[in-house]
């Protein structure tokens, strides 16, 4: 009879530690799942109070923070440039940083646009924009992620910035006395 319960207390003792074995398993396993590039994405929306179909120009990449593997992830919303890094593993908010982008156009830019129609005294930031907006078919006005202006080497007022539409980032440059197109630039990876 003793040698019954030993036996039983032998398979029960193989039996949790079998048991163990495989939860600890799991547990390691499930702890080093990474949390997956849109579950990153949507914390840090969620952090910067954005909804997802407000941004522009979305990049995600893993990449490292003081030893820790984050999810690196920049993005343009209402005039605003964030960047992220967010726990690759956890899904929290590692830094965040952010940076306002587009000048918003001042009372006297307004009022030029209506003195000035024709342009002899240069163009506004204002209209500038708009410029941008025509160039990009159905475009609107939070497409442009990036806008400020400033002079290039021979001290010409220019116009510089981004604008993110139909899946691509353009980048240009607008000279603030002509209204002339300096530089476009097109590369594919913006959001729509």
């Amino acid at each position: 009879m003793n040698n019954i319960k030993v036996k039983n207390h032998t398979k029960t003792l193989i039996y949790l530690t079998t048991s163990l074995v495989c939860i600890i398993f799991a547990a390691t396993a499930f702890a080093s799942t990474m949390v997956g590039d849109a579950i990153a994405e949507n914390m840090a929306y969620k952090h910067a109070n954005v909804r997802q179909q407000d941004t522009r120009a979305v990049e995600c990449k893993l990449g490292a923070d003081d030893g820790r593997t984050v999810y690196e992830i920049e993005f343009y919303a209402k005039g605003i440039k964030y960047r992220y890094a967010i726990g690759a593993y956890n899904g929290k908010v590692i830094k965040h940083e952010y940076k306002i982008t587009r000048e918003v156009p001042s009372k006297s830019d307004i009022l030029m646009d209506s003195i000035d129609p024709e342009r002899k005294y240069g163009v506004t930031p204002r209209y500038a924009q708009f410029m941008v907006l025509h160039r990009l078919i159905g475009a609107v006005e939070d497409d442009i992620i990036e806008f400020k202006t400033d002079y290039g080497d021979n001290g010409r007022k220019l116009y510089k910035g981004k604008a993110a539409c139909h899946g691509i980032v353009y980048e240009f440059k607008i000279d603030a006395k002509s209204g002339k197109f300096l530089y476009w630039e097109e590369e594919a990876g913006g959001k729509k």
